[in-house]
């Protein structure tokens, strides 16, 4: 029950982990270790008992690359991190790649209004109003491979990321 002890050895696992994280190439600004939770550890049965406290630090890095994450987790594991959470992904170029998703919306409403103004007997005008609906980011998690599989990022498999654009467009009819 030695607070500041446990906090002096899990300060030196972070330690280890920035070390890792500088030897593998991230930089210091994707790195975050700021916060540390000291919790009570209570023994609820017979009875209610304190019987100690945890000490807990958070570490996040931004790796570059699943080759690198790979080795992130598997040198993480080595230096004996127990608790790894993937915490999201992100392309390369997030409002590009929005861009163009919108740029496809828009499009694809032209062609559906077209489509329908000719049904109607009528043709496009131009455009009124445009208003962009929220987007929706859908991010799946990595996927392990076969243990089998003999490099560390061939174990890991990245997946894809969805970027969703929505807009409502009117148009004037002729």
């Amino acid at each position: 029950d030695n607070i500041p002890a446990m906090q002096q050895a899990v300060d030196s696992e972070i330690r280890a982990a920035l070390e890792l994280a500088e030897a593998l190439g991230i930089p210091q600004e994707a790195v975050e270790a700021s916060r540390i939770d000291v919790q009570p550890q209570w023994q609820w049965r017979p009875e209610q008992k304190l019987v100690g406290h945890q000490v807990s630090r958070e570490i996040r890095f931004r790796a570059e690359g699943i080759e690198q994450y790979a080795q992130l987790l598997s040198e993480l594991t080595q230096l004996g991190f127990s608790q790894l959470n993937q915490a999201g992904r992100e392309p390369e170029d997030p409002q590009g790649l929005q861009d163009q998703a919108l740029e496809r919306a828009m499009g694809d409403a032209t062609r559906k209004a077209r489509v329908l103004a000719q049904a109607a007997g009528r043709s496009l005008g131009d455009v009124v109003v445009i208003e962009e609906e929220s987007a929706q980011r859908y991010q799946p998690q990595m996927m392990m491979r076969t243990a089998s599989d003999s490099s560390e990022s061939s174990a890991y498999s990245p997946g894809e990321i969805t970027l969703e654009a929505r807009i409502q467009v009117v148009f004037q009819l002729q």
